[in-house]
């Protein structure tokens, strides 16, 4: 039964999902979920597109690379420049920060819940209880990672956000265009990393973002592990 495959895909990504909340690492539904499914996919003989699953995990590989080099040369410009006015210049890239921010969100919906959608269905309760799961999620579990991201890497500016943000909301759109499913916390954590390797005076702290990447790489290994064998 299919819907009883896509329960279980569903059920792992969230104990996997759950377990990156309680170590405070940033972590993609999406990785959790397509490991899930393939190890499901595996365990019950069905002979899934294994050419889009090895597109899909080198776009991981890439991602990761890509957001850091961007966010990297990009906040180097940002920094070159001379500003005549700190405080206009400030106000407007606080005013950027909401356009960005925004456009972040929308790429969030257009890659992450367009691939869940793909699996579940784009039924009105299934998108109803995504919105209810992002918001609750935003409230109630996002300071563990907030703090590791935002404050133990190294202080984050506006202008390190706003350039993290353009890079993350630029790459994902990309890759929903060609139809990709991509991670915007992938992506917005190494361009937080970028931006902070662009200062040269800067105390930037590599544990945190070394912790993530081997979550990234430990968390589909475990949905694929317990998609195979529950």
């Amino acid at each position: 039964n299919n819907n009883v495959f896509i329960t279980e895909a569903f059920i792992i990504a969230a104990i996997v999902f759950g377990i990156a909340a309680f170590t405070r690492t940033p972590l993609s539904l999406i990785m959790a979920l397509v490991g899930a499914s393939a190890g499901i996919s595996l365990r019950v003989g069905f002979h899934e597109n294994t050419g889009l699953l090895h597109l899909i995990i080198l776009t991981w590989v890439l991602a990761p690379v890509l957001s850091i080099l961007a966010a990297f040369y990009l906040n180097r410009l940002l920094v070159r420049e001379n500003f005549k006015d700190i405080w206009k210049t400030a106000s407007f890239i606080k005013i950027l920060l909401i356009v960005v921010s925004f456009a972040t969100a929308f790429t969030l919906g257009a890659n992450t819940m367009g691939f869940i959608g793909s699996i579940a269905g784009f039924t009105f309760y299934v998108v109803l209880s995504m919105s209810i799961g992002i918001l609750v999620g935003s409230f109630l579990l996002s300071r563990g990672v907030l703090k590791r991201i935002g404050q133990e890497m190294y202080l984050m500016r506006y202008s390190n956000a706003l350039v993290s943000l353009l890079v993350s909301s630029v790459l994902v759109e990309g890759a929903t265009f060609i139809g990709l499913p991509l991670s915007n916390t992938m992506t917005l954590t190494s361009s937080v990393f970028g931006t902070g390797l662009s200062y040269r005076f800067k105390a930037l702290n590599i544990g945190p973002f070394l912790t993530v990447v081997i979550m990234w790489i430990v968390s589909p290994l475990i949905g694929f592990i317990l998609g195979y064998i529950v």
